[in-house]
């Protein structure tokens, strides 16, 4: 028998976080944390996993402070013409802090800036996101949106059985 090459394509999602609600960057946060996370969705072309609408959110569960993966995220104008961003469709993953092979994450180095150099202002972190968002201060469904910055394809290749 003869093997086969299937390959599929998977999105990683690249995005911005802050600890503290910023409307305006005229008073920017101490730190800003950049995340990526691949998301568990695989595509049969590169162009579906490009135009995968799925997005994250730190949310407050349990006591703790978590990371899901939503199957969708809407933004626009609602009927009254103010500006929406929200999750929804389905929750593809919850990731806990403790499972750092899921995500990497990043901090800025000093006062997060509008203009930072991402290649030298931000290292990686290995603080627990109940720290980093104060979890205790937090009332139970408290949730912030992660910026979507970019995204990256991967291809997965898989052998397969040719009979």
């Amino acid at each position: 028998m003869n093997q086969m090459l299937k390959h599929t394509y998977m999105h990683e999602f690249f995005g911005d976080v802050y600890p503290c609600e910023i409307k305006y960057l005229k008073n920017p946060p101490e730190n800003a944390y950049q995340i990526s996370v691949i998301i568990p969705i695989e595509y049969d072309t590169y162009e579906e996993a490009a135009a995968c609408p799925a997005h994250l959110r730190f949310c407050k569960m349990h006591g703790h402070i978590v990371l899901a993966v939503f199957s969708n995220f809407e933004q626009g104008l609602n009927s009254s013409g103010k500006w929406f961003e929200r999750v929804s469709g389905d929750v593809l993953e919850i990731i806990k802090w403790e499972e750092w092979w899921g995500y990497k994450i990043s901090k800025s180095i000093g006062r997060f800036t509008d203009c930072p150099d991402v290649l030298t202002s931000f290292l990686p972190c290995a603080e627990k996101w109940d720290d980093i968002f104060q979890v205790e201060r937090l009332p139970d469904g408290w949730g912030r949106n992660v910026q979507s910055l970019a995204y990256s394809v991967h291809c997965k290749v898989t052998p397969i059985e040719k009979t």
